[in-house]
């Protein structure tokens, strides 16, 4: 297949219309380019390419080089917030039991205390007199039972 790419009817690229035709454009009109694009981010691998291929050796892999570090470091700051997240969910379940023993020993004291003061009121002692004992107020433990 042959494109003839004098035939393009277009002076700057957004008078393109479509994709192909700012494709086409761009292999046309590269060279004489300053700049890439801003408004078209789709073609920065195309420029990044370009500019590699116009490199020396030795630039090549100086590039090569800090592209991998480049994706080294994001890699490692991705695991590193992962290990982060990871880390705050065990420290939230941690605090969670923690809580969750606290309420559960509170319960567990109220219901013991529900029983005992019924077990008092079974042997006729009035809530006053419980109170006075337990060291209690009347309505809270009116409220238990």
């Amino acid at each position: 297949m042959f494109l003839d790419l004098t035939s393009l009817k277009y002076n700057n690229l957004d008078e393109c219309e479509t994709d192909l035709e700012r494709c086409l454009f761009l292999t046309k009109n590269m060279e004489k380019m300053k700049e890439k694009p801003k408004d078209y981010p789709m073609f920065d691998e195309l420029f990044d390419a370009a500019d590699i291929s116009h490199m020396v050796n030795e630039e090549v892999v100086k590039y090569s080089e800090s592209r991998m570090k480049l994706e080294e470091d994001r890699a490692g700051m991705e695991y590193y917030g992962q290990l982060q997240h990871e880390e705050g969910l065990k420290e939230g379940r941690k605090e969670g039991r923690k809580e969750g023993r606290k309420e559960g020993r509170k319960e567990g004291e109220h219901s013991m205390l529900r029983e005992n003061v019924k077990k008092m009121l079974n042997f006729g002692m009035s809530i006053q007199d419980i109170a006075k004992v337990l060291g209690y107020s009347d309505s809270f433990l009116s409220s238990l039972c």
